[in-house]
């Protein structure tokens, strides 16, 4: 029998894990058209919480991240955590899934401008010139002046903020011993109680024909969030994190086949941008090529 070597095993995790979540956001966008963003957030992340449970007592894992160090930084980052996949769930439910991930990764630009403002991050001539290219993408992909600004554009660039925020902080906390379960762990933590608090206001009752969709939204998500940190344990950051751009592939796939969205020549040369840019600041973060 063929092995498959630890990078290239890695990879393919890597690749689940964000098909995962692709898949997940999908659900919600579908999701979006029978209940409320709230609803559709806390009952999809009761079952991940649930499923993370289930996978965390007998591993031990759960107990480590109730006492993890650095744990107030743990739960900062679930806060901000909280809102962006709110505000990202809410923007799904607004936008075409390509138009919403393109904006979405504007973020590795703004990580990278925070980590200068709050890590001191040294940021090279290059990388700031690949930093407004990026941006200049989101600006052919937002046309303003040519499209009427809706309110789906701008919670995708805070989705985009809160995302940024949460890398800059994972950076902060530094590699620590399942960090990755601690993080999914305080994420769903208080996504539950923010969304739960304002589903109790404005949520109705859910038919039953929804459940299969809350459990594969919550299925995949986890899974996303589990294969994820294994992957990067396995194999260098800078192979791993390009494979995040698959996302937008999905995007476009799952928006064109499940709900008819087609990006126009516009969305796809500001995505073209975002993602040679974005890869570009991944693979040469020094601005060194």
């Amino acid at each position: 029998m063929m092995s498959i070597s630890p990078r290239l095993f890695a990879m393919i995790l890597a690749f689940l894990g964000f098909t995962g979540f692709s898949i997940g956001d999908a659900v919600y966008k579908a999701l979006s058209a029978h209940a409320d963003f709230a609803t559709n957030a806390f009952l999809g992340s009761a079952v991940g919480m649930i499923c993370l449970i289930l996978y965390g007592i007998p591993s031990g894992k759960l107990k480590g991240a109730i006492f993890i160090e650095k744990r107030n930084l743990h739960i900062l980052r679930g806060i901000i955590v909280c809102f962006q996949f709110l505000l990202a769930v809410y923007t799904f439910s607004l936008l075409p899934l390509a138009t919403a991930y393109s904006l979405i990764f504007c973020a590795p630009f703004l990580t990278a401008v925070l980590a200068r403002l709050y890590l001191n991050e040294t940021v090279s001539r290059v990388a700031v010139i690949t930093i407004i290219i990026g941006l200049l993408g989101v600006l052919v992909v937002l046309r303003p002046g040519f499209n009427v600004m809706s309110i789906g554009y701008l919670t995708a660039i805070g989705t985009a903020l809160f995302v940024a925020y949460m890398n800059v902080l994972a950076r902060k906390i530094g590699p620590q011993k399942d960090h990755g379960f601690a993080f999914a762990f305080y994420a769903l933590l208080f996504i539950l109680l923010v969304a739960g608090g304002i589903a109790l206001y404005q949520g109705g009752p859910i038919p039953l024909s929804l459940w299969p969709l809350y459990l594969l939204a919550g299925v995949t998500s986890v899974a996303g969030t589990i294969l994820l940190p294994l992957s990067f344990t396995m194999a260098p950051a800078s192979l791993l994190a390009p494979i995040h751009y698959i996302q937008i592939v999905w995007g476009v796939l799952l928006g064109w086949l499940l709900f008819g969205d087609i990006p126009d020549a516009w969305t796809i040369t500001g995505i073209t941008i975002i993602v040679g840019a974005g890869l570009f600041l991944i693979r040469h973060p020094s601005g060194k090529i």
